[in-house]
């Protein structure tokens, strides 16, 4: 959260000190030697933009642009960074939780920057946005419709009924459990 704070206060007083403290993250994985190697007038664009963004569109579009133009996504994930997923899913979800902030209580980028720093204190966190999520769900059971399947990507697939055809429109079944075979009615 301190870098997403870093960032935020980069947009809103735009500076080379802002600036190259909000670049300096575990997010962008940039190095002084990065830094230096920028086009300081580009840059200073770059956040410009984000401000304008920030005011015409909100802190969501302005923060999923960073992530994008940094490429803070593929650094967190291919970067062989210890933690990175959980990073990145941490960060999103407190790009959300700022959004939502935002919009329903109508915060300016200054109330919203002062709002974060109470919420890293300590001061408020209540709900279960605040709740830390899983970094991915790959491991969980999937359930999708067979049209949407196709069979083919999935180790396991079960699909009950395929090979019954009937024209009654009240139909039951009952699996026999000793025998496992399935009755049909």
């Amino acid at each position: 959260s301190a870098e997403l704070l870093y960032i935020l206060q980069a947009v809103v007083e735009i500076n080379a000190s802002n600036i190259n403290k909000a670049l300096l993250s575990s997010l962008t994985g940039f190095t002084i030697e990065n830094i230096t190697q920028l086009n300081e007038e580009l840059v200073l664009q770059q956040f410009k933009t984000y401000q304008q963004s920030w005011t015409k569109e909100g802190v969501y579009v302005m923060l999923m642009k960073f992530i994008t133009d940094y490429r803070v996504k593929t650094h967190l994930l291919e970067s062989n960074i210890a933690g990175g997923e959980r990073i990145l899913s941490n960060t999103l979800q407190l790009v959300e939780l700022l959004h939502k902030i935002q919009t329903s209580k109508q915060y300016s980028p200054t109330e919203l920057i002062n709002w974060l720093q109470k919420v890293r204190e300590g001061h408020t966190a209540e709900g279960d946005e605040f709740e830390q999520r899983i970094e991915s769900d790959e491991d969980a059971v999937k359930i999708v419709t067979i049209h949407k399947s196709k069979g083919l990507e999935y180790n396991i697939v079960i699909a009950p009924y395929l090979d019954i055809k009937t024209d009654i429109k009240d139909f039951t079944s009952y699996r026999d459990p000793t025998t496992g075979d399935y009755l049909f009615a």
